[in-house]
C-alpha cells in the first residue's frame, strides 16, 4: 500500500469515526429528550405563578396570572364566532392527561362542547373515577399570541397530542367585562375553564 492509500484509508477512517460518533451523541440526545418528556408527562398541566405585566392585547387588557405548560391529548374542539368572547379565543380546546389522554379511556365517554363549556357523560359505568375524570381533563379557551399560532390551533383535530405554552390570564374590556382563568384542576362547573393566552404551540 502506497503512502497516497494509507492518508485515504486513514481519512476515511477519521471520517466513518467522527460521522458514528455524531449519530450516537444525536440519538442519545434524542433519547434523553423522551424520556424527560415521559417524566415531565406525571407533572402536567405545569403552572408557576407570574409578575407579569399586564398588557394591551386587540381590544383587551390581559392581566397574566401565572405561566402556563401542557402536554395533553385533544378530546374535542369547538369554535365560536357569535359569543362576546370569540373577538379575543375563537375556539375552545377540551384536553385530557394523565389516563385521560388514553384513547381506551376518553372513548369510552361521550364528549361534547357547547356553550364555552366541555361536557362528558357515560353508558353504564365511568372508564375512570369521576374524580380523576375532572382533575385530568379541562376546557381551555384559547387565545391566539398572533396569527402563526392561529393557524397552527386551526389545524387540531380529535385525538392529536399538542404541547402548550403559555400564560393563564384574566381579560378586561373598557366597558368593564371580564374573563377569568382558573388557577385549579381540581374545580368543575362554571368559572373552571383555563383561560389560555398561548405563545407556543406543536402538535406531535
Amino acid at each position: 500500500m502506497n503512502l497516497k492509500s494509507i492518508v485515504v484509508f486513514v481519512l476515511a477512517g477519521i471520517l466513518v469515526f467522527t460521522f458514528n460518533k455524531y449519530r450516537v451523541s444525536k440519538n442519545d440526545r434524542e433519547y434523553q429528550h423522551t424520556i424527560l418528556s415521559s417524566s415531565d408527562l406525571k407533572d402536567l398541566p405545569l403552572q408557576r405563578k407570574t409578575n407579569k405585566a399586564p398588557f394591551n392585547f386587540k381590544e383587551f387588557t390581559i392581566r397574566p396570572m401565572a405561566t402556563f405548560f401542557i402536554r395533553a391529548r385533544v378530546l374535542s374542539r369547538f369554535e365560536y364566532s357569535q359569543d362576546y368572547e370569540a373577538r379575543v379565543s375563537p375556539i375552545d380546546l377540551a384536553l385530557g392527561w394523565n389516563r385521560m389522554a388514553d384513547p381506551n379511556i376518553y372513548e369510552k365517554l361521550n364528549i361534547s362542547q357547547g356553550g364555552r363549556w366541555y361536557r362528558y357523560s357515560w353508558a353504564n359505568q365511568p372508564p375512570i373515577p369521576p374524580k380523576e375524570i375532572i382533575e385530568s381533563s379541562g376546557n381551555m379557551h384559547m387565545i391566539p399570541r398572533d396569527q402563526v399560532v392561529s393557524e397552527i390551533i386551526n389545524t387540531v383535530t380529535k385525538g392529536d397530542f399538542i404541547k402548550i405554552k403559555g400564560l393563564l390570564v384574566n381579560v378586561e374590556s373598557n366597558s368593564g367585562w371580564r374573563w377569568e382563568s382558573s388557577l385549579s384542576r381540581e374545580d368543575t362547573g362554571a368559572g373552571a375553564c383555563e383561560v389560555v393566552f398561548v405563545e407556543e404551540v406543536e402538535i406531535q
